[in-house]
């Protein structure tokens, strides 16, 4: 397959030239190569934004919070702003059994305490995304629909591997993007040394 050659650009503005001449309203047209002088540019602002991204300032702050937590019980307040931070209703920590087959859960924000009850331990070898990431040491997201938000589970690691998973349920219409799988990895590292 043999790229076309590109034209010399006196070639195509003499063609543009000769189709507009063929039009109907060419006597109106004058192309800027006919004119004496060119046509004035006319000012445009610019604006230039940065795509929105995690607000750093708080994942700092939930990670000194996290640094100098000394009661579990206190670890709510670190997760609320987490949920804040990533878009998520609910927030559950959750930690390996001694013998490293299941998850339980030890921390939990925006979920009733009656359905994380429910929810009890989760086998590792089960098929949902909090055990997948235990088991796979590696953050599993589930796309949004139209009426969820994403879930999304990424794994605490400490020196031997995976000691937890940090799981999310963002909110509806809500999609775990790379800023949101970032911010849950940071949080979750800094839990893995609780």
């Amino acid at each position: 397959n043999a790229r076309p050659v590109a034209k010399d650009p006196a070639e195509w503005r003499q063609e543009l030239a000769d189709t507009l001449k063929k039009t109907p309203a060419a006597d109106n047209l004058t192309l800027e190569s006919e004119k004496d002088e060119p046509a004035p540019v006319p000012e445009v602002a610019i604006v230039v934004t940065q795509p929105a991204g995690p607000n750093l300032k708080a994942v700092a702050e939930i990670c000194a919070d996290l640094s100098a937590l000394t009661d579990i019980g206190a670890l709510s307040g670190a997760l609320a702003k987490a949920g804040d931070v990533i878009g998520a209703k609910g927030l559950i920590v959750w930690v390996t059994s001694n013998d490293g087959r299941s998850l339980s859960p030890v921390a939990t924000h925006g979920f009733d305490a009656r359905v994380v009850e429910r929810i009890g331990a989760i086998d590792r070898a089960s098929a949902n995304l909090t055990a997948e990431a235990l088991r796979e040491n590696a953050a599993k997201v589930s796309a949004a629909s139209a009426t969820a938000g994403a879930a999304l589970a990424v794994p605490m690691c400490g020196p031997t591997g995976a000691v937890g998973v940090l799981s999310a349920e963002l909110q509806p219409g809500r999609d775990a993007d790379e800023a949101c799988v970032a911010v849950a990895s940071i949080v979750a590292a800094q839990l893995a040394t609780l």
